[in-house]
């Protein structure tokens, strides 16, 4: 790691989220989740696959239905119209054009929060145009994670 400079990390809280209505919305553990029905983003290694373990620490069961998928639209069709339910970050549930469709299902158990990070190689230095998309990414995400749409 002493080749890369890793930048200042922005955490970020995440939850499970589900349509506004959803039947399992009074849930208040994730015991009380099992045999859901859960759209994860397709991933062998990292945040989404240590929360699959969480979600299921003695692993899945034959009630358990879980797709894998890279699209954010169709997992967003799944949450809205097949009572999916999907783990991202609370600050998606202030987005203008889904805030009034989804909700957070208030479970005891916190989720471990997600750590984003910019790195990039110390020998190489970053160009002025590399530095300005790095510090505007930041200042993005900053942004949505604050609440401020």
């Amino acid at each position: 790691m002493s080749e890369f400079i890793v930048e200042q990390p922005i955490n970020a809280e995440f939850c499970i989220i589900a349509r506004k209505g959803h039947p399992l919305s009074h849930c208040r553990s994730l015991s009380e989740l099992q045999g859901a029905k859960w759209y994860f983003p397709s991933t062998r290694t990292g945040y989404y696959k240590e929360l699959e373990k969480f979600i299921f620490p003695n692993g899945k069961t034959s009630k358990d239905i879980v797709i894998y998928g890279d699209s954010l639209s169709i997992g967003e069709q799944m949450v809205l119209n097949e009572d999916y339910f999907f783990i991202g970050p609370k600050a998606v549930l202030g987005i203008s054009y889904v805030k009034d469709l989804i909700t957070e299902i208030p479970i005891k158990e916190k989720l471990p929060d997600a750590l984003y990070v910019l790195i990039h190689r110390q020998q190489h230095g970053l160009t002025p145009l590399a530095k300005q998309l790095m510090d505007e990414v930041k200042a993005a995400c900053l942004k949505l994670l604050s609440g401020e749409n």
